[in-house]
């Protein structure tokens, strides 16, 4: 339930209403097909199968050990505990990013030190990062947006200092002709919906370091199993995210995220670490199959990406392509010249049908629990600012040429607006009149 949760319900909060026939184009595509269920079925009347640790498309031909997880939390929770770190260990961690990240730090018996982001490209901020660098122990560094994060200056800012790297939404980007995940100390991978490979659970944990490894697989192997119930209710539930992703539906499922009693209940019982770490066996058939069919399929959405980019309104910011290295084009962040400008665009696009919304708005308010002082603010601006609109390989034709024109439409209306001016280069919001 997580992303239903975390992006339509905060999309609504900054909509107006839908008309009550309209069908949404929906964020993200899920694939869940009859064949998937079966898989899921037959896996659990089996053991977990012995993978290898080559398993992993994207590590292939790598000296890499990667090991099947949870999700990409419980991989993130035994890299931690795998890294030897001292009692009560500062992880570095971005304010701009889920609050699963932190609260999988806290899990792990650590504390979370907050760092601020780049309003340029939406990752790091490395000014921050050197500035709280002798606080730290470990860095979870988040590659924001499937983004390259410059792991080079970050290495050398850390000194030596563990990184594990964030690679929710990194399949298929690189960094200097390498694979994001194979630059640091260990790396975390998750297969749900959203992600590059969407299985709809599943994740992985990996790392070049034999000590690293063996503590890792020796958490797995003492982690609980996956009973056949608790299986069974994951591929109903499963099976149910599928269906409500569909354009028929999507509509109707943000009306109930959009419900306060049915938020809360849900918040409740998604950001936790399971105990059960190693893969599900009834997520592991799935994953396999989409592991032995992924490709980047780039280049459908890089095309895609510059129409959009010659159609935003002026003072909008997309990050550039990377220069050191290659962005897989998975998710499409934009940054209007103000808040206010984006609450604005986020109700034209949905009430237009283009399912947009902020992302990580509700992060800062999230973090103060886990001992956020409030030092981080562009990552706060940039949390009530950058949403995503809808930019995944399948959409067709028809419901791209219709994204573009909701875009263009923006564009036309902020012309012939005198509420407005184009925001400085490194975008600050700007204080319009009227607004």
């Amino acid at each position: 339930m997580e992303e239903i949760v975390h992006f339509a319900a905060r999309s609504h909060r900054n909509s107006q209403a839908l008309p009550a026939t309209g069908r949404m184009i929906a964020p993200y595509h899920f694939p869940y097909a009859p064949t998937d269920l079966w898989a899921a079925l037959c896996g659990l009347r089996r053991p977990f199968p012995e993978v290898g640790t080559d398993w992993f498309p994207v590590f292939k031909g790598l000296d890499m050990e990667v090991f099947p997880t949870n999700r990409g939390r419980e991989g993130q929770y035994a890299l931690l505990r795998a890294l030897s770190l001292p009692p009560q260990a500062r992880v570095g961690v971005p304010l701009l990013t889920h609050p699963v990240v932190w609260q999988t730090v806290a899990a792990a018996g650590m504390k979370p030190v907050f760092l601020d982001a780049d309003p340029i490209t939406f990752g790091l901020n490395l000014e921050d990062l050197q500035k709280k660098r002798d606080r730290l122990n470990c860095l979870i560094l988040v590659h924001s947006f499937g983004y390259p994060a410059d792991f080079d200056l970050i290495a050398e800012i850390m000194q030596g200092k563990p990184i594990l790297e964030d690679c929710a939404h990194t399949l298929g980007s690189t960094y200097r002709g390498r694979p994001l995940g194979s630059l640091g100390d260990g790396s975390f991978f998750t297969f749900l919906f959203s992600k590059p490979l969407s299985a709809g659970g599943g994740g992985c944990a990996a790392t070049k370091h034999r000590t690293v490894a063996r503590a890792v697989r020796k958490q797995l192997r003492e982690g609980a199993e996956e009973s056949v119930p608790q299986g069974i209710y994951h591929i109903a539930e499963t099976l149910a995210l599928a269906l409500a992703y569909k354009k028929a539906f999507y509509s109707i499922m943000t009306r109930l995220t959009h419900i306060p009693v049915y938020r809360r209940a849900a918040r409740k019982r998604i950001n936790y670490v399971s105990p059960l770490l190693h893969m599900r066996r009834s997520d592991w058939g799935v994953v396999a199959s989409r592991a032995r069919t992924w490709n980047p399929d780039s280049h459908k959405n890089s095309n895609f990406w510059a129409d959009v980019r010659s159609h935003v309104p002026d003072g909008w910011h997309i990050p550039a392509e990377p220069q050191h290295g290659d962005w897989n084009h998975w998710l499409l962040p934009v940054r209007p010249y103000s808040e206010e400008a984006s609450v604005r665009s986020i109700a034209q696009l949905r009430s237009r049908g283009v399912s947009a919304g902020l992302i990580y708005d509700d992060s800062p308010e999230a973090a103060y629990p886990y001992g956020y002082s409030g030092d981080c603010p562009q990552a706060e601006r940039l949390a009530r600012s950058v949403f995503l609109l809808p930019a995944h390989s399948r959409l067709t034709a028809s419901e791209r040429q219709h994204i573009l024109a909701c875009v263009r439409l923006l564009r036309e209306q902020d012309k012939t607006s005198s509420r407005y001016r184009r925001s400085p280069a490194r975008g600050e919001d700007i204080a319009t009149a009227g607004l």
